[in-house]
């Protein structure tokens, strides 16, 4: 579930880069348009020996943006590097799911090895007064010659009674064990 929610994060950063990506690449050519239609003569001055032989200036190289706009430029191939670099991150996030994993089963592990030297979890109950009794079922069938059978059934079965109200005093002590690394809470009891 949560790689497909990362998933789903990861389109949609795409298609906003996408979008970025147009935004600036036609904004940079709407600035280079009004550049180039603003500077159309070439730029001159006089040779240093004075002789008024005009010299051309050399051209100016490209600024860097234009340069790695040219190369990596190509929206697609922006989109293709985040997928890749996503993919390739994925990759150490699943090692790291794995060590989490691992290491919350050897947590429970050792929990359960703790309680079960310990003692497991038990139930504090009040008195229980318990009645037994017999019940007796009568039961009436006719038999084909006309007389009646009768059947008597006894079930013991017993009634049980509970306090309505009970009042413990407990004095518990908690103690700390420990296997490797991992550590749990278990109580000492004192009730009466």
């Amino acid at each position: 579930m949560l790689i497909l929610v990362f998933i789903v994060l990861l389109l949609l950063f795409c298609f906003a880069l996408f979008g970025l990506f147009a935004f600036v690449r036609f904004w940079r050519r709407r600035n280079a348009s009004a550049d180039e239609s603003a500077s159309e003569n070439p730029v001159s001055e006089e040779s240093p020996s004075g002789a008024g032989i005009p010299r051309l200036l050399p051209p100016a190289f490209p600024p860097i943006e234009e340069t790695t706009t040219k190369v990596f430029g190509s929206i697609p191939l922006h989109c293709l590097i985040v997928v890749l670099l996503t993919l390739g991150l994925l990759v150490p996030l699943a090692f790291v799911d794995d060590l989490v994993e691992e290491r919350s089963s050897m947590h429970r592990s050792a929990i359960r090895d703790i309680s079960e030297h310990w003692g497991e979890t038990q139930s504090i109950r009040g008195p229980v007064l318990v009645i037994p009794f017999i019940r007796k079922h009568i039961s009436y069938t006719e038999a084909k010659n006309g007389k009646r059978i009768v059947n008597e059934i006894m079930e013991r079965e017993y009634r049980i009674l509970l306090p309505t109200a009970v009042n413990f005093e407990a004095n518990l002590e908690p103690q700390k064990r420990a296997r490797g690394i991992y550590e749990y809470v278990v109580y000492t009891s004192k009730i009466a």
